[in-house]
């Protein structure tokens, strides 16, 4: 998985919070690697999305 969007990001978040998944039941649900469901899932706050500035 190449970097994650804010919506799959709050996924995790609903899952976790929500839903009172553990992060292996997470894992497991979205097949991925237990440590993105852990980065992911118990991180307070949503990642900036990076702008991308066009040369001219």
């Amino acid at each position: 998985m190449k970097g994650m969007l804010a919506s799959e990001i709050n996924c995790f978040k609903t899952l976790r919070n929500e839903k009172g998944l553990s992060i292996s039941q997470i894992a497991d649900t979205l097949a991925i690697n237990w440590r993105t469901a852990k980065k992911y899932g118990d991180e307070d706050q949503l990642p900036q999305e990076k702008k991308i500035l066009k040369r001219e």
